[in-house]
């Protein structure tokens, strides 16, 4: 692998796909290989925790979500898997907005990614005006 870095990346693909039919014990594989090669990859670790939200593991979830933002305070995707997960896993929709703020915020993100973004803060909003109520 270290002559073909880019399997790497390759193999980060195939654990999406993985992820994406709901095959997840393959796709954990994929992520646990990379890790092995790259342990910190920062990517992988977020999508390994956006994969344990899907196997209802919430804790685990946030654990691998802080550790790739800590290592990558800007990933886009990782702020998206933490608000999914604080608002989907923890019922915290006030976790949820602040870390969808700062993807709100990005002015690099457009398309399917903004709508994404501004349909899940439109969730995260309702949600916190039904708990003033």
């Amino acid at each position: 692998m270290e002559a073909n870095p880019d399997v790497l990346g390759m193999r980060l693909a195939l654990a999406d796909r993985y992820t994406a039919e709901g095959r997840y014990d393959l796709a954990a594989v994929h992520y646990s290989r990379v890790l092995e090669k790259d342990p910190g990859n920062s990517r992988a670790i977020a999508r390994l925790g956006w994969l344990m939200l899907h196997l209802d593991e919430p804790e685990q979830a946030a654990r691998l979500v802080d550790e790739a933002l800590a290592r990558d305070p800007d990933l886009p995707e990782a702020l998206w898997y933490k608000a999914n997960i604080r608002v989907y896993g923890f019922d915290d929709p006030q976790g949820a907005a602040e870390a969808l703020k700062p993807l709100r915020e990005r002015q690099d993100l457009a398309g399917q990614e903004r709508d994404r973004i501004e349909e899940l803060w439109q969730t995260v909003t309702d949600q916190l005006a039904e708990g003033t109520r």
